[in-house]
């Protein structure tokens, strides 16, 4: 049953670059291979995942391998440890590598339907959630979010109007379709369509709720072939609610259409349990607010959620209490949540291996790859409170809820691409080109890491693995169309 499934994988996989290939070689890009459709970093990601698993299928003795990591995750030696800290000095972890990975998700768990967006701010995610599972006939993704905002002038004197990662910029085009449904052949947008997905969005600004709860009615209607009617404002909600590890009210950073409006910054300035008066807190100033504030079991509970299959959090800082106030959540209902390395968050080694105990895998984005915090892959120096935006955005998996994800990110992690490329056989079935392409990259990582001897070279990094020639993906390269 476990090859069953990675066989599936593949098929998916197979059937998403022949689409992205048949008209023509790599040096050719069909009108679709583009940033904000489907970007060269989508198309690197699953020839990899493909890769990974055509190879190790081959004989029975990897067949078994597969199921483990399956089963368990993947564990890494310390040789292993060792080359992920080496890539980490050569490729970022970056906090706007993310709507790739969002839609690497969608590819390995397309049955997912539930998605809590907490932090939201201007909506793009939630809106990239909405057009990936839901569906692109919506017509509601993070691009068309921002065309209605800028009529709207709601961002008009917003730094960051398409977001800090120019996430407004995606029109959400999956890199999975189920067989039997077509692409657009200009756009390559799936024509699938899920009227059971749900987004629930929360952020502490009264002014982004109205907003967004505006934008989400502007939508306009979709006209399924089942013949009924849908609309995004039935399948998601934007609510007013700081989220915390408690139940109460928040002073929240205050935005208005002239002043501050999505910004990034906005966060809980103070707060009081439900139960203190709101005498006992300082004066309130103008440039904050008063609203309510959740935690996530609570909310869960008081809108009868019963599963949450994946929850982003991006709360400047206050990441760590949302999760604390996630518990109950975590430990029974979450399929995959995701936070923000960034300034004010700590992922220590206690949270970390509480998390391996009751079945996460956790990985920081790059645009190459992932580096993986547990089974043994990441050094302790690494783990515990963090001093900036440097640990990129942590995406972690229930392999329990949903093995198939966790087993296709542990495949994109840099120590499974290095253990592949390593293999003899493996190289053996290179073609030439790809061969001497190998060779001019060891070359290249024996003068950068100054390496020595053959034996040094071995213990480094492999760069070719995470360069194919058709994707020419930089490291540290900053996610604008330009890229």
């Amino acid at each position: 049953e476990i090859i069953s499934q990675i066989k599936d994988l593949r098929r998916r996989g197979k059937e998403f670059l022949d689409f992205v290939t048949k008209d023509g070689d790599s040096a050719s890009n069909p009108s679709f291979i583009r940033w904000d459709l489907i970007s060269k970093a989508d198309v690197h990601i699953v020839h990899i995942l493909v890769k990974y698993i055509d190879f190790n299928l081959r004989s029975p003795q990897r067949q078994l391998r597969l199921e483990r990591i399956f089963k368990y995750g993947y564990q890494c030696s310390i040789p292993d440890m060792v080359r992920q800290e080496t890539i980490s000095k050569f490729i970022s972890m970056d906090i706007c590598s993310e709507v790739e990975w969002y839609k690497f998700l969608h590819f390995a768990w397309p049955e997912a339907s539930t998605f809590m967006d907490v932090g939201a701010n201007k909506g793009y995610l939630g809106s990239l959630f909405l057009t990936l599972w839901g569906g692109s006939g919506l017509q509601s993704s993070p691009a068309q979010l921002y065309e209605v905002a800028t009529k709207m002038e709601a961002w008009k004197t917003s730094r960051n109007p398409k977001g800090y990662c120019k996430d407004g910029d995606h029109y959400g085009v999956s890199m999975f379709c189920p067989t039997g449904i077509k692409r657009d052949e200009k756009t390559g947008h799936c024509g699938a369509f899920n009227p059971n997905t749900r987004v629930f969005s929360l952020d502490g600004s009264s002014y982004l709720t109205q907003t967004l709860t505006s934008i989400i009615h502007h939508f306009p209607p979709y006209r399924h072939s089942d013949g009924n009617v849908y609309r995004a404002s039935d399948m998601w909600r934007y609510q007013n609610f700081a989220v915390s590890d408690v139940h109460g009210t928040a002073r929240f950073t205050k935005q208005t259409k002239e002043r501050n409006p999505g910004f990034e910054g906005g966060s809980i300035r103070s707060s009081s349990v439900q139960q203190l008066s709101p005498a006992k807190q300082s004066p309130q100033s103008s440039e904050e607010e008063e609203v309510p504030m959740v935690f996530v079991d609570y909310f869960m509970e008081k809108n009868n959620i019963t599963k949450v299959d994946l929850l982003k959090i991006d709360t400047e800082g206050n990441d760590n209490k949302v999760l604390r106030g996630a518990k109950l959540a975590l430990a029974r209902s979450i399929g995959m949540f995701a936070f923000e390395g960034g300034k004010g968050v700590s992922f220590s080694k206690e949270m970390i291996t509480s998390l391996d105990k009751i079945g996460y895998s956790c990985y920081s984005t790059s645009r190459a790859g992932l580096f993986k915090w547990n089974g043994g892959c990441m050094p302790e120096r690494f783990m515990g409170g963090f001093a900036a935006k440097d640990k990129g955005n942590i995406f972690c998996i229930n392999r329990r809820r949903a093995p198939l994800a966790a087993f296709a990110y542990d495949a994109l992690i840099f120590p499974a691409m290095i253990d592949l490329l390593a293999d003899p056989e493996f190289v053996s079935l290179l073609s030439d080109d790809e061969k001497k392409e190998l060779r001019g990259l060891h070359i290249a990582a024996n003068t950068t890491l100054g390496a020595k001897s053959a034996a040094e070279v071995q213990t480094s990094i492999e760069p070719s693995m995470f360069f194919p020639s058709y994707v020419n993906i930089r490291g540290f390269c900053k996610p604008w169309p330009s890229c």
